[in-house]
């Protein structure tokens, strides 16, 4: 049986923070292609206006919602480890 070491956060935390990069990493690169456009005179497709701003609202919430998540597991081991004590 292998134990969760204190360092290494939950499983859960760590793919809510996987698809907080992928979608900080979308967000990144929607705008090099919206700049690129305006800038080469591209005619690449983007998300414009509304779209990119809800995008990066949900990329920022599913960060502070994986930050949460491990405080909270991190919190339930310290009570845990203060009973045993």
């Amino acid at each position: 049986m292998v134990k969760d070491s204190a360092k290494s956060p939950p499983a859960a935390s760590r793919n809510i923070l996987r698809l907080s990069l992928f979608l900080f990493l979308l967000f990144f690169v929607n705008l090099l292609m919206g700049k690129c456009n305006i800038v080469y005179k591209w005619s690449l497709p983007h998300l414009d206006g509304v779209a990119e701003f809800l995008l990066l609202g949900v990329a920022s919430t599913t960060l502070i919602w994986a930050a949460l998540k491990r405080e909270g597991t991190e919190n339930e081991r310290n009570n845990q480890r203060a009973k045993e004590a």
